[in-house]
């Protein structure tokens, strides 16, 4: 299942970067949102992921 995550993930930060353009550093508030939930995403696919591992 994390590999959804991360597809998920992944085409988020696409979208992201191309609605507001590819700048490195949040421009706006709204970008700045923007990029906490894309990290928000990836921090949650690396941590399904690791608890996946772990499973027996």
């Amino acid at each position: 299942m994390s590999w959804i995550l991360y597809a998920i993930a992944m085409f988020y930060g696409y979208w992201v970067n191309r609605h507001f353009g590819g700048n490195w550093y949040p421009a706006n508030d709204a970008e700045l949102i923007a990029d906490g939930i894309g990290l928000l995403l990836v921090s949650v696919a690396v941590l399904t992921s690791a608890v996946e591992r772990k499973r027996p």
